[in-house]
């Protein structure tokens, strides 16, 4: 069963600034992305046990600026990929870093993180798609 939050989460620079830095300390490991912290302001203060993350969904479907822009991906540096870059991308972001983060986050407030665009066939899916209609240079 899917429940849908109507929740507006209100933040303001001093209460993320303390986020980050209980996040910091809890994790004891980089905060490598800035949404890691949002995500963890999300996991302390929704209601539900699982939340559903969008982990992947930007490496998949050419939302990554590096993807947008056609420049070398910070992971693919030494190999030769060409436009297929971001593939490696998502393998080393999302699996080696967000999922493992969002997992660690989560936990720390009993939820559990649900990322559909690891699944195998959403995966499939993405990389059928004819590059035109997964980057078209906006965001």
């Amino acid at each position: 069963m899917l429940f849908r939050s109507t929740q507006h989460l209100v933040v303001d620079a001093e209460q993320w600034a303390d986020y980050f830095v209980r996040l910091s300390r809890r994790l004891m490991l980089p905060i490598l992305s800035w949404s890691f912290v949002g995500y963890s302001i999300i996991a302390s203060r929704v209601k539900e046990r699982a939340i559903l993350a969008g982990t992947g969904a930007d490496e998949l479907f050419g939302g990554c600026p590096y993807v947008e822009q056609n420049i070398a991906s910070p992971y693919a540096q030494g190999f030769n990929l060409s436009e297929d870059s971001f593939l490696l991308d998502y393998i080393v972001q999302s699996a080696g870093v967000d999922l493992l983060r969002t997992d660690l986050i989560s936990g720390f407030y009993s939820k559990e993180t649900r990322s559909p665009f690891v699944h195998p066939l959403v995966i499939k899916f993405a990389l059928s798609m004819p590059r035109e209609y997964l980057i078209r240079n906006q965001t």
